[in-house]
């Protein structure tokens, strides 16, 4: 069992080291101008054009190919150099190089199975000031080999160099119990200092600004946050989770975050959305049961919610009426909308409010008003069409999915028109003035720059938790945020902070910018821990037995077969049917259905 005094340490099964310290002599030689290797093409991988946004994108489908090389675009290919193991004597120098790939490894590892696209961004400080300057051979030779490929391109303050393990090695990745400080204690010291002391950046974002005296109580109250059942959490880890995919190492990577207290400071990557990033949400939502947590409130529809706010400044509602208004338009029956407007024009006079100008309000924008500020936007506008399966693929389509795809299509989707996004069209339909304030943040702009309403919603949101929590900071309650949520801890001093507390504090603060949001609130605890325990239990037979028969059908079934392969690549995911009672496969990055 794992302990504050081991760590899962990840590596590449079969790497020939000798190959590897050969190699890196090669390239010191070639650095230093002492002899060259005949054909070999010398350089660091650059990229030829500025970095594109959707560059990201395009090297996840890249990736996904099969390509003999694993080389991004635009980079110079290495050649390989012989497979003939070389016989080397070690020395001890030889030997520390060594610990140092394997630590080099392992570091990026943990964090491509921990990042959102599958790249580790890692800043040249930080590799310099745990490797030296070595580390730019290392990452020359493990380029060379195609053990590693990369990006390469940075940009100081905005990205750091992404890199990731090629197709050829990554389904060799395996890992295994450690003693924490043998034989790796100089480079996990020096990244422990570095993660702690927050001195370098470590996200692809720009660095933090210096802590002001909000995100130093954020921070004290995120250093309360523990792993409280880490019995608990490996095992659900172990037994339930597909030791087929990268899902598995994700998991036991953020555990050992939490076991050896790696929560480093909140960050707040740009001055366009100052959103606060840290350890929590980064953390799988299962495993949110294994920790002190008691309980979250959330917003429901949170962003569809805030852009009623952007709806009210293009209508020119005064901040003054905009709640009193909501509260009406939420209290009003909008079946029958025949003279709806009249009616709240009416029962604004009766709240002392001369308000004419609402007959300049559309229909629709009332509607999307009411919906979001009810909580009742997804279930409204998903209706139709919602499949429960996709035609093309044979995957089980969720909610959550519809409304990933939702927001790919309409909120922060680039292109101008709904052509060829079916849920775009659906949302067109039913909210067409809505849909044209949403492109009116759109056009006349560079395509690249067409996601100024995604920076506008996220802004408005961490402003609005800020407030929130800066309020329950006062009133000395122990509380962090999810982005659209309010965590509360279990820890001493939080007993009077209860999920009513938390959601009229929410509940005034958004008030007092003219919404008036719908909340929610999941529980966790011990009791809420061992019921997803028996559910995964549950789980993890009658996938196996699906699996099972998959295999069983699939010579004899292409679509099935498909779906087998990539179940075993850790494309798709075994997960509970809506009602409870079934298992089915489900795609685990819904966003593959929207580029092919």
């Amino acid at each position: 069992m794992i302990d504050k005094k081991t760590k899962y340490f990840y590596y590449i099964d079969g790497l020939n080291y000798d190959t590897i310290l050969n190699t890196h002599k090669e390239v010191k030689d070639i650095d230093d101008g002492k002899r060259i290797v005949r054909g070999a093409k010398v350089g660091r991988p650059r990229t030829k054009e500025p970095f594109d946004p959707d560059e990201r994108q395009r090297l996840k489908e890249y990736r996904d190919t099969t390509v003999e090389d694993d080389t991004p675009f635009n980079c110079i290919i290495y050649e390989i150099p012989s497979d003939k193991p070389a016989t080397i004597k070690k020395s001890s120098t030889d030997k520390t190089l060594i610990r140092k790939y394997e630590f080099f490894l392992y570091n990026l590892i943990s964090r491509q199975i921990s990042s959102d696209d599958g790249i580790a961004y890692l800043s040249s400080l930080t590799l310099q000031a745990i490797f030296d300057k070595e580390y730019k051979l290392m990452i020359d030779t493990l380029c060379r080999l195609q053990i590693i490929a990369t990006d390469g391109f940075h940009k100081v303050g905005e990205k750091a160099t992404g890199y990731w393990i090629t197709s050829k090695y990554k389904d060799r990745i395996k890992y295994r119990v450690v003693p924490i400080y043998y034989p790796y204690k100089p480079y996990v010291e020096r990244l422990n200092s570095i993660l702690v002391k927050g001195n370098i950046p470590e996200s692809k974002g720009t660095p933090q600004k210096k802590s002001d005296g909000f995100l130093s109580v954020y921070y004290n109250n995120l250093q309360q946050l523990t792993l409280s059942h880490p019995v608990e959490a490996e095992k659900f880890i172990l037994q339930y989770l597909s030791p087929y995919s990268n899902r598995q190492l994700y998991y036991l990577n953020t555990i050992q975050q939490y076991i050896h207290h790696l929560i480093t400071r909140p960050i707040v990557p740009n001055l366009q959305d100052n959103r606060i990033y840290h350890i929590l949400t980064s953390t799988p939502r299962y495993l949110k049961y294994f920790l002190n947590i008691k309980y979250s409130v959330d917003i429901h529809n949170s962003h569809p919610l805030l852009f009623s706010s952007i709806l009210y400044d293009t209508y020119n509602v005064p901040l003054s009426i905009r709640q009193t208004l909501t509260s009406i338009i939420i209290n009003t029956p909008l079946y029958n909308t025949h003279n709806i407007r009249v009616k709240l024009c009416n029962k604004l006079k009766e709240s002392g409010i001369d308000y004419p100008k609402i007959k300049d309000i559309p229909l629709d924008v009332i509607r999307y008003v009411h919906l979001t500020s009810t909580g009742q936007f997804w279930d409204k506008v998903l209706t139709r069409p919602q499949p429960e399966v996709l035609n093309n693929n044979g995957y089980a389509l969720l909610r959550q999915d519809i409304k990933v795809i939702m927001f790919a299509q309409v909120f922060y989707g680039k292109k101008l028109s709904s052509r060829g996004q079916e849920y775009a069209k659906v949302f067109k339909k039913k909210f067409p003035n809505v849909y044209s304030v949403v492109l009116s943040f759109k056009r006349e702009k560079k395509y690249d720059e067409r996601t100024v309403l995604t920076h506008k919603l996220m802004a408005l949101e961490s402003r609005l938790f800020r407030e929130a929590l800066q309020r329950l900071f006062d009133m000395g309650f122990k509380v962090v945020s999810i982005h659209d949520a309010i965590v509360v801890l279990d820890v001493k001093g939080n007993e009077p902070c209860t999920p009513e507390l938390v959601k009229k504090v929410l509940i005034d603060v958004y008030g007092e910018n003219g919404l008036i949001p719908d909340c929610s609130m999941d529980y966790y605890g011990e009791n809420e821990m061992k019921k997803l325990m028996d559910k995964t239990t549950f789980l993890r037979e009658e996938g196996e037995k699906y699996i099972a028969q998959l295999r069983d059908e699939a010579p004899n079934d292409e679509d099935i077969k498909r779906m087998v392969d990539d179940y075993d690549r850790g494309k798709s995911e075994i997960i509970l049917t809506p009602d409870g009672k079934g298992v089915m496969l489900h795609l685990r990055d819904v966003k593959d259905l929207l580029y092919g």
